[in-house]
């Protein structure tokens, strides 16, 4: 029985010590990967300003054209658009802005129907940013609402285990021999092509009284700019933007700016054509403001 005890012990002390090792090569490996994703681009950015930075879903990410911006506005532009951000998301990455001192003279920010999602959060930011988990408050205050906070927090090798899917040994190859840093050179668009996309969007019926991230972003911001991106002229209750605008008397609804059908690549999404003449019209209504 001792003997069995004895080996039981040293087994389960050779379990830890293998997962704190992989947990530690995993993390260094995804940390410094040669294939930047959209959370490592802004982490990039340690300590550097911006005239104009820009936050949103994919409707920011396929939609704002940094270069445009700064040739209209002969500026600084960023655009560290996560897709499928949610209000948890851009609240998220606002604080992050100020962890790692990236500093901005306006803060510009893409709001539309996930105004009314404030427990959801983005699965892209969710899987960037795992690896980075521990490394400051903020990163570690996203993650405490997980069901399986816990297990990824103080668990070694937990986070990479339960994500193998995205953060398995394959994706850690992958980052390590597949170089890409293409969305350092687009200063973080990524554009669409093509019109096919048929789906069309809908709306929400109603506005949600409140949502708490938001409030934050608002309250917490100064220069801060809200607008809604274009959407296709056949998406279904527009009104919603107007109630919206009720809320936030300053935003800058171009829900109904672009009216070709031919510039979206569906309902939602402009194509790179349609991202170019809309950053063109956002930068005249910006240079308007200041």
């Amino acid at each position: 029985m001792r003997k069995f005890i004895q080996y039981s012990f040293l087994l389960l002390l050779l379990t830890v010590i293998i997962s704190y090792g992989l947990d530690r090569l995993y993390t260094y490996g995804f940390t410094t990967s040669k294939k930047m994703t959209r959370f490592g681009f802004l982490h990039s950015k340690h300590d550097q300003h911006f005239d104009y930075v820009f936050l949103g879903s994919s409707r920011v990410v396929n939609t704002i054209d940094p270069q445009v911006f700064d040739d209209k506005l002969k500026a600084n532009t960023v655009n560290f658009g996560i897709m499928d951000a949610r209000p948890k998301d851009i609240w998220t990455l606002r604080k992050l802005l100020a962890e790692y001192h990236i500093t901005y003279d306006t803060l510009v920010a893409q709001v539309d129907y996930y105004y009314n999602d404030d427990k959801k959060r983005s699965n892209f930011l969710y899987f960037d940013m795992l690896p980075f988990l521990g490394s400051n408050e903020v990163i570690n205050t996203y993650y405490q609402s997980e069901k399986d906070s816990w297990k990824l927090t103080y668990l070694p090798f937990y986070k990479y285990a339960a994500n193998d899917s995205k953060l398995g040994l394959h994706s850690l190859i992958y980052t390590r021999i597949k170089p890409d840093t293409s969305i350092l050179e687009s200063k973080g668009y990524e554009p669409l092509y093509g019109s096919s996309g048929t789906w069309q969007r809908i709306l929400p019926d109603n506005l949600a009284k409140q949502n708490r991230y938001m409030a934050a972003l608002v309250n917490k911001t100064d220069n801060l700019v809200l607008f809604t991106a274009p959407f296709r002229p056949d998406t279904r209750n527009l009104s919603f933007v107007d109630s919206l605008q009720l809320k936030y008397p300053k935003l800058l609804n171009f829900s109904k700016a672009i009216q070709n059908e031919e510039l979206f690549k569906n309902g939602y999404h402009l194509n790179d054509k349609g991202a170019k003449e809309f950053s063109q019209l956002f930068a005249n209504k910006l240079s308007k403001l200041n």
